[in-house]
Protein backbone atom coordinates (compact mmCIF):
# COMPACT_ATOMS: atom_id res chain seq x y z
CA UNK A 1 0.00 0.00 0.00
CA UNK A 2 1.36 3.40 -0.92
CA UNK A 3 1.80 6.20 1.61
CA UNK A 4 -1.59 7.13 3.01
CA UNK A 5 -0.69 10.36 4.78
CA UNK A 6 -3.41 12.67 3.44
CA UNK A 7 -4.81 16.06 4.31
CA UNK A 8 -8.55 16.36 4.98
CA UNK A 9 -8.90 17.74 1.44
CA UNK A 10 -7.14 14.68 0.00
CA UNK A 11 -9.33 12.43 2.12
CA UNK A 12 -12.43 14.16 0.74
CA UNK A 13 -11.17 13.63 -2.81
CA UNK A 14 -10.58 9.95 -2.08
CA UNK A 15 -14.10 9.79 -0.63
CA UNK A 16 -15.55 11.20 -3.87
CA UNK A 17 -13.38 8.92 -6.04
CA UNK A 18 -14.58 5.88 -4.09
CA UNK A 19 -18.19 6.84 -4.86
CA UNK A 20 -17.38 7.11 -8.55
CA UNK A 21 -15.66 3.71 -8.54
CA UNK A 22 -18.67 2.31 -6.71
CA UNK A 23 -21.02 3.40 -9.49
CA UNK A 24 -18.72 2.09 -12.22
CA UNK A 25 -18.25 -1.23 -10.43
CA UNK A 26 -21.93 -1.84 -9.88
CA UNK A 27 -22.83 -0.79 -13.41
CA UNK A 28 -20.29 -3.23 -14.82
CA UNK A 29 -21.16 -6.27 -12.73
CA UNK A 30 -24.94 -6.02 -12.60
CA UNK A 31 -25.95 -8.86 -14.90
CA UNK A 32 -28.65 -11.27 -13.81
CA UNK A 33 -31.38 -13.34 -15.40
CA UNK A 34 -34.91 -13.95 -14.07
CA UNK A 35 -34.43 -17.71 -13.88
CA UNK A 36 -30.77 -18.08 -12.98
CA UNK A 37 -28.63 -17.13 -9.98
CA UNK A 38 -29.26 -13.64 -8.61
CA UNK A 39 -26.28 -11.29 -8.50
CA UNK A 40 -26.26 -8.49 -5.95
CA UNK A 41 -23.76 -5.95 -4.79
CA UNK A 42 -23.18 -2.91 -2.64
CA UNK A 43 -20.45 -0.44 -1.90
CA UNK A 44 -20.61 1.77 1.18
CA UNK A 45 -18.08 4.44 2.05
CA UNK A 46 -17.88 6.55 5.21
CA UNK A 47 -15.94 9.72 5.88
CA UNK A 48 -15.34 9.89 9.65
CA UNK A 49 -14.07 12.75 11.77
CA UNK A 50 -13.03 11.56 15.23
CA UNK A 51 -12.15 14.00 18.02
CA UNK A 52 -11.18 12.74 21.46
CA UNK A 53 -9.21 13.57 24.57
CA UNK A 54 -7.80 11.17 27.12
CA UNK A 55 -5.97 11.18 30.44
CA UNK A 56 -6.98 11.99 34.02
CA UNK A 57 -4.70 14.70 35.44
CA UNK A 58 -3.42 15.82 32.03
CA UNK A 59 -5.74 15.67 29.01
CA UNK A 60 -4.33 14.99 25.55
CA UNK A 61 -6.36 16.17 22.53
CA UNK A 62 -6.49 14.10 19.36
CA UNK A 63 -8.23 14.42 15.98
CA UNK A 64 -8.37 11.92 13.14
CA UNK A 65 -9.92 11.68 9.68
CA UNK A 66 -10.74 8.19 8.45
CA UNK A 67 -12.22 6.92 5.19
CA UNK A 68 -13.78 3.46 5.54
CA UNK A 69 -15.14 1.64 2.50
CA UNK A 70 -16.90 -1.71 2.20
CA UNK A 71 -17.57 -3.66 -1.01
CA UNK A 72 -19.88 -6.68 -1.13
CA UNK A 73 -20.68 -8.83 -4.16
CA UNK A 74 -23.13 -11.68 -3.74
CA UNK A 75 -24.53 -14.59 -5.72
CA UNK A 76 -27.75 -16.28 -4.57
CA UNK A 77 -29.31 -19.58 -5.61
CA UNK A 78 -32.93 -19.76 -4.42
CA UNK A 79 -35.43 -22.60 -4.37
CA UNK A 80 -38.72 -22.89 -2.44
CA UNK A 81 -37.20 -25.10 0.29
CA UNK A 82 -33.60 -23.95 0.36
CA UNK A 83 -31.25 -21.15 -0.62
CA UNK A 84 -27.49 -20.81 -0.99
CA UNK A 85 -25.77 -17.42 -0.80
CA UNK A 86 -22.12 -16.80 -1.69
CA UNK A 87 -20.53 -13.40 -1.20
CA UNK A 88 -17.21 -11.62 -1.36
CA UNK A 89 -16.51 -8.74 1.02
CA UNK A 90 -13.66 -6.26 0.98
CA UNK A 91 -12.90 -3.46 3.45
CA UNK A 92 -10.34 -0.68 3.52
CA UNK A 93 -9.67 1.87 6.27
CA UNK A 94 -7.49 4.89 5.46
CA UNK A 95 -6.20 7.07 8.31
CA UNK A 96 -4.98 10.64 7.82
CA UNK A 97 -2.85 11.40 10.90
CA UNK A 98 -1.89 7.87 11.90
CA UNK A 99 -1.52 6.43 8.42
CA UNK A 100 0.35 3.41 9.83
CA UNK A 101 -3.02 2.16 11.12
CA UNK A 102 -4.50 1.95 7.62
CA UNK A 103 -5.52 -1.60 6.76
CA UNK A 104 -7.17 -3.75 4.11
CA UNK A 105 -9.24 -6.91 4.50
CA UNK A 106 -11.16 -9.24 2.23
CA UNK A 107 -13.04 -12.48 2.66
CA UNK A 108 -15.66 -14.95 1.48
CA UNK A 109 -18.95 -15.94 3.07
CA UNK A 110 -21.15 -18.95 2.31
CA UNK A 111 -24.62 -19.40 3.82
CA UNK A 112 -27.07 -22.23 3.21
CA UNK A 113 -30.66 -22.28 4.46
CA UNK A 114 -33.10 -25.18 4.43
CA UNK A 115 -36.79 -24.90 5.36
CA UNK A 116 -39.07 -27.71 6.51
CA UNK A 117 -42.46 -26.69 7.84
CA UNK A 118 -41.99 -24.55 10.94
CA UNK A 119 -38.26 -25.27 11.12
CA UNK A 120 -35.31 -23.58 9.41
CA UNK A 121 -31.66 -24.57 9.51
CA UNK A 122 -28.87 -22.11 8.67
CA UNK A 123 -25.26 -23.11 8.05
CA UNK A 124 -22.76 -20.29 7.64
CA UNK A 125 -19.04 -20.37 6.92
CA UNK A 126 -16.78 -17.37 6.39
CA UNK A 127 -13.16 -16.36 6.02
CA UNK A 128 -11.51 -12.98 6.43
CA UNK A 129 -7.94 -11.87 5.78
CA UNK A 130 -6.80 -8.54 7.24
CA UNK A 131 -3.53 -6.93 6.24
CA UNK A 132 -1.93 -3.90 7.88
CA UNK A 133 0.87 -1.62 6.84
CA UNK A 134 4.40 -2.77 7.60
CA UNK A 135 4.53 -0.95 10.95
CA UNK A 136 1.72 -3.18 12.24
CA UNK A 137 2.09 -6.25 10.02
CA UNK A 138 2.47 -8.47 13.10
CA UNK A 139 -1.31 -7.91 13.52
CA UNK A 140 -2.05 -9.46 10.11
CA UNK A 141 -4.70 -12.08 10.79
CA UNK A 142 -6.60 -14.81 8.96
CA UNK A 143 -10.01 -15.46 10.51
CA UNK A 144 -12.31 -18.45 10.04
CA UNK A 145 -15.86 -18.77 11.31
CA UNK A 146 -18.53 -21.50 11.22
CA UNK A 147 -22.06 -21.12 12.57
CA UNK A 148 -25.03 -23.49 12.83
CA UNK A 149 -28.47 -22.06 13.68
CA UNK A 150 -31.78 -23.88 14.10
CA UNK A 151 -34.98 -21.78 14.07
CA UNK A 152 -38.44 -22.85 15.15
CA UNK A 153 -41.32 -20.53 14.30
CA UNK A 154 -44.74 -21.92 15.27
CA UNK A 155 -46.49 -18.76 14.06
CA UNK A 156 -45.71 -15.21 12.97
CA UNK A 157 -45.71 -13.90 16.57
CA UNK A 158 -43.14 -16.28 18.05
CA UNK A 159 -39.71 -17.56 17.08
CA UNK A 160 -36.89 -19.49 18.79
CA UNK A 161 -33.26 -19.73 17.69
CA UNK A 162 -30.38 -21.78 18.98
CA UNK A 163 -27.01 -22.87 17.74
CA UNK A 164 -23.25 -23.01 17.92
CA UNK A 165 -20.49 -20.73 16.59
CA UNK A 166 -16.81 -21.66 16.29
CA UNK A 167 -14.23 -19.09 15.22
CA UNK A 168 -10.46 -19.12 14.86
CA UNK A 169 -8.01 -16.21 14.47
CA UNK A 170 -4.58 -17.03 13.04
CA UNK A 171 -2.12 -14.13 13.49
CA UNK A 172 0.54 -14.42 10.83
CA UNK A 173 3.36 -12.76 12.80
CA UNK A 174 2.18 -12.92 16.43
CA UNK A 175 1.28 -16.52 17.29
CA UNK A 176 0.65 -15.70 20.96
CA UNK A 177 -2.57 -13.98 19.83
CA UNK A 178 -3.90 -17.04 17.97
CA UNK A 179 -7.24 -17.94 19.53
CA UNK A 180 -10.31 -20.14 19.23
CA UNK A 181 -13.79 -19.12 20.44
CA UNK A 182 -16.78 -21.40 21.01
CA UNK A 183 -20.26 -19.94 21.57
CA UNK A 184 -23.53 -21.68 22.41
CA UNK A 185 -26.47 -19.30 21.97
CA UNK A 186 -30.25 -19.21 22.22
CA UNK A 187 -32.87 -16.50 21.83
CA UNK A 188 -36.64 -16.07 21.69
CA UNK A 189 -38.77 -13.28 20.25
CA UNK A 190 -42.47 -12.63 20.84
CA UNK A 191 -44.64 -10.02 19.10
CA UNK A 192 -48.06 -8.93 20.31
CA UNK A 193 -50.94 -7.37 18.40
CA UNK A 194 -50.88 -4.60 21.01
CA UNK A 195 -47.67 -3.33 19.31
CA UNK A 196 -45.38 -4.76 21.98
CA UNK A 197 -42.50 -7.13 21.31
CA UNK A 198 -40.09 -8.94 23.62
CA UNK A 199 -36.62 -10.35 22.94
CA UNK A 200 -34.52 -12.53 25.22
CA UNK A 201 -31.02 -13.82 24.46
CA UNK A 202 -28.46 -15.88 26.32
CA UNK A 203 -25.06 -17.34 25.43
CA UNK A 204 -22.18 -19.33 26.84
CA UNK A 205 -18.83 -18.53 25.27
CA UNK A 206 -15.27 -19.78 25.76
CA UNK A 207 -12.16 -18.10 24.30
CA UNK A 208 -8.79 -19.92 24.35
CA UNK A 209 -5.25 -18.83 23.42
CA UNK A 210 -3.68 -22.23 22.63
CA UNK A 211 -0.13 -20.90 22.22
CA UNK A 212 0.02 -19.48 25.75
CA UNK A 213 -0.13 -21.28 29.08
CA UNK A 214 0.09 -20.23 32.71
CA UNK A 215 2.62 -22.23 34.75
CA UNK A 216 1.75 -22.84 38.40
CA UNK A 217 4.26 -23.13 41.27
CA UNK A 218 6.34 -26.33 41.19
CA UNK A 219 5.02 -29.22 43.28
CA UNK A 220 6.70 -32.43 44.35
CA UNK A 221 5.64 -35.41 42.25
CA UNK A 222 6.31 -39.14 42.61
CA UNK A 223 9.88 -39.86 43.61
CA UNK A 224 10.39 -36.27 44.69
CA UNK A 225 10.53 -35.04 41.09
CA UNK A 226 9.54 -31.38 40.83
CA UNK A 227 6.59 -30.79 38.50
CA UNK A 228 4.77 -27.76 37.28
CA UNK A 229 1.21 -27.56 36.02
CA UNK A 230 0.35 -25.60 32.91
CA UNK A 231 -3.11 -24.07 32.58
CA UNK A 232 -4.46 -22.71 29.28
CA UNK A 233 -4.96 -18.98 28.88
CA UNK A 234 -8.73 -18.84 28.49
CA UNK A 235 -11.89 -17.13 29.66
CA UNK A 236 -15.52 -18.30 29.76
CA UNK A 237 -18.49 -15.92 29.86
CA UNK A 238 -22.22 -16.16 30.47
CA UNK A 239 -24.26 -13.50 28.65
CA UNK A 240 -27.86 -12.35 29.03
CA UNK A 241 -29.69 -9.71 27.00
CA UNK A 242 -33.31 -8.59 27.05
CA UNK A 243 -35.23 -5.88 25.25
CA UNK A 244 -38.77 -4.54 25.16
CA UNK A 245 -40.05 -2.63 22.13
CA UNK A 246 -43.25 -0.63 21.70
CA UNK A 247 -44.76 1.03 18.66
CA UNK A 248 -45.84 4.44 19.93
CA UNK A 249 -47.50 5.29 16.63
CA UNK A 250 -47.50 4.03 13.04
CA UNK A 251 -44.15 5.73 12.44
CA UNK A 252 -42.50 5.87 15.88
CA UNK A 253 -41.09 3.12 18.06
CA UNK A 254 -39.28 2.93 21.39
CA UNK A 255 -37.13 0.08 22.70
CA UNK A 256 -35.36 -0.45 26.02
CA UNK A 257 -32.57 -2.97 26.57
CA UNK A 258 -30.60 -4.31 29.51
CA UNK A 259 -28.16 -7.11 30.02
CA UNK A 260 -24.72 -8.14 31.05
CA UNK A 261 -21.94 -10.70 30.94
CA UNK A 262 -20.06 -12.42 33.73
CA UNK A 263 -17.05 -14.69 33.95
CA UNK A 264 -17.58 -18.37 34.62
CA UNK A 265 -14.49 -19.16 36.63
CA UNK A 266 -11.38 -17.00 36.55
CA UNK A 267 -10.74 -14.26 33.97
CA UNK A 268 -7.56 -14.09 31.91
CA UNK A 269 -4.86 -12.65 34.18
CA UNK A 270 -2.76 -10.57 31.81
CA UNK A 271 0.09 -9.94 34.27
CA UNK A 272 1.30 -12.70 36.63
CA UNK A 273 4.67 -12.78 38.41
CA UNK A 274 6.25 -10.28 35.99
CA UNK A 275 4.98 -12.31 33.00
CA UNK A 276 2.64 -10.58 30.53
CA UNK A 277 0.03 -12.64 28.68
CA UNK A 278 -1.14 -11.25 25.36
CA UNK A 279 -4.82 -11.02 24.44
CA UNK A 280 -6.78 -9.31 21.68
CA UNK A 281 -7.66 -6.65 24.26
CA UNK A 282 -4.20 -5.27 23.40
CA UNK A 283 -5.62 -4.36 19.97
CA UNK A 284 -9.25 -3.49 20.66
CA UNK A 285 -11.82 -3.67 23.46
CA UNK A 286 -12.16 -7.45 23.54
CA UNK A 287 -15.44 -8.63 25.11
CA UNK A 288 -13.67 -11.61 26.77
CA UNK A 289 -11.59 -9.26 28.92
CA UNK A 290 -14.30 -7.83 31.18
CA UNK A 291 -17.55 -8.35 33.06
CA UNK A 292 -20.28 -5.82 32.38
CA UNK A 293 -23.83 -4.68 33.01
CA UNK A 294 -25.58 -2.24 30.68
CA UNK A 295 -28.86 -0.49 30.01
CA UNK A 296 -29.92 1.43 26.91
CA UNK A 297 -32.81 2.89 24.94
CA UNK A 298 -33.56 3.72 21.30
CA UNK A 299 -36.19 5.94 19.72
CA UNK A 300 -36.89 5.29 16.03
CA UNK A 301 -38.87 7.62 13.77
CA UNK A 302 -39.75 6.64 10.21
CA UNK A 303 -40.75 9.95 8.61
CA UNK A 304 -41.31 8.28 5.24
CA UNK A 305 -40.65 4.82 3.81
CA UNK A 306 -37.17 5.97 2.83
CA UNK A 307 -36.28 8.46 5.60
CA UNK A 308 -35.46 7.13 9.09
CA UNK A 309 -34.00 8.69 12.25
CA UNK A 310 -32.69 6.80 15.30
CA UNK A 311 -31.75 8.38 18.62
CA UNK A 312 -30.10 6.03 21.12
CA UNK A 313 -28.35 6.15 24.49
CA UNK A 314 -26.49 3.50 26.48
CA UNK A 315 -24.47 3.20 29.67
CA UNK A 316 -22.27 0.24 30.64
CA UNK A 317 -20.26 -0.61 33.73
CA UNK A 318 -17.24 -2.73 32.83
CA UNK A 319 -14.91 -4.54 35.21
CA UNK A 320 -11.61 -5.77 33.73
CA UNK A 321 -10.96 -8.09 36.67
CA UNK A 322 -7.90 -9.70 35.08
CA UNK A 323 -6.31 -6.52 33.74
CA UNK A 324 -4.25 -4.21 36.01
CA UNK A 325 -4.79 -0.48 35.78
CA UNK A 326 -1.76 1.69 35.00
CA UNK A 327 -0.94 5.19 36.17
CA UNK A 328 0.09 8.03 33.87
CA UNK A 329 3.74 6.91 33.98
CA UNK A 330 2.80 3.42 32.77
CA UNK A 331 3.49 1.78 36.14
CA UNK A 332 1.08 -0.63 37.85
CA UNK A 333 -1.51 1.30 39.87
CA UNK A 334 -2.17 -1.57 42.30
CA UNK A 335 -5.78 -2.18 41.23
CA UNK A 336 -7.66 -3.70 38.33
CA UNK A 337 -9.18 -1.57 35.60
CA UNK A 338 -12.76 -0.30 36.05
CA UNK A 339 -14.64 1.63 33.32
CA UNK A 340 -18.00 3.32 32.98
CA UNK A 341 -18.94 4.06 29.38
CA UNK A 342 -21.80 6.41 28.47
CA UNK A 343 -22.71 7.04 24.86
CA UNK A 344 -25.41 8.71 22.82
CA UNK A 345 -25.87 8.73 19.05
CA UNK A 346 -28.10 10.15 16.35
CA UNK A 347 -28.41 8.28 13.05
CA UNK A 348 -30.20 9.54 9.93
CA UNK A 349 -30.70 7.65 6.68
CA UNK A 350 -32.36 8.52 3.38
CA UNK A 351 -32.82 6.12 0.47
CA UNK A 352 -33.40 6.87 -3.20
CA UNK A 353 -34.73 4.24 -5.63
CA UNK A 354 -33.98 4.34 -9.35
CA UNK A 355 -33.12 2.14 -12.32
CA UNK A 356 -29.48 1.52 -13.22
CA UNK A 357 -29.56 -1.60 -15.36
CA UNK A 358 -32.09 -2.92 -12.83
CA UNK A 359 -33.52 -1.72 -9.49
CA UNK A 360 -30.87 0.24 -7.59
CA UNK A 361 -30.90 1.94 -4.19
CA UNK A 362 -28.75 4.91 -3.21
CA UNK A 363 -28.48 5.51 0.53
CA UNK A 364 -27.19 8.59 2.31
CA UNK A 365 -26.34 8.31 6.00
CA UNK A 366 -25.09 10.55 8.75
CA UNK A 367 -24.21 9.61 12.30
CA UNK A 368 -23.07 11.57 15.35
CA UNK A 369 -21.83 9.70 18.41
CA UNK A 370 -20.62 10.98 21.76
CA UNK A 371 -18.81 8.65 24.19
CA UNK A 372 -17.58 9.31 27.70
CA UNK A 373 -15.38 6.48 29.00
CA UNK A 374 -14.48 7.10 32.65
CA UNK A 375 -11.70 4.82 33.87
CA UNK A 376 -9.21 4.48 36.70
CA UNK A 377 -6.61 3.83 33.97
CA UNK A 378 -5.68 7.18 32.33
CA UNK A 379 -4.87 5.44 29.03
CA UNK A 380 -8.55 4.46 28.82
CA UNK A 381 -10.17 7.56 30.34
CA UNK A 382 -11.41 9.50 27.31
CA UNK A 383 -14.14 11.57 25.67
CA UNK A 384 -14.88 10.83 22.04
CA UNK A 385 -16.94 12.76 19.48
CA UNK A 386 -17.44 11.13 16.10
CA UNK A 387 -19.20 12.53 13.05
CA UNK A 388 -19.65 10.31 10.03
CA UNK A 389 -21.10 10.85 6.55
CA UNK A 390 -21.78 7.77 4.47
CA UNK A 391 -23.09 6.86 1.03
CA UNK A 392 -24.00 3.41 -0.28
CA UNK A 393 -25.11 2.05 -3.64
CA UNK A 394 -26.92 -1.31 -3.70
CA UNK A 395 -28.52 -3.44 -6.34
Amino acid sequence: MASLLMSPEDTMRHFALTLLLCMLTLTGVQAQTPTGPVLSGSLTTWLVKDQNSYGIDTRTEYEEWVNRSHLKLGLSFRRPSHTVDLSYQGDVSLYHNQSAQSNLSHGLNLQAKATHGKYMVFLNGSTSFRRNRSEYDYYNVDSYNARLTVRYRPDWTLSFNGGLTVSHDDYRGFEELDNVTYTLFANARRSFQSRWSLLGQTALTLKKYPNQTVTSDPTSGPGGVSRTKEEPVEAALFRVHGSVARSISDKTGLSVELGGQWFLGSPIETFIDSTYYYTENDIYDDAHSYQAEYVGARLTRQFTVSFVAKLSARIAWKSYTGTPALDETGALAGETREDRRSEASLFLSKDFQFELIGPTRLGVYTNFTFRDNTSNDPYHDFDDNTFALGVSLKF
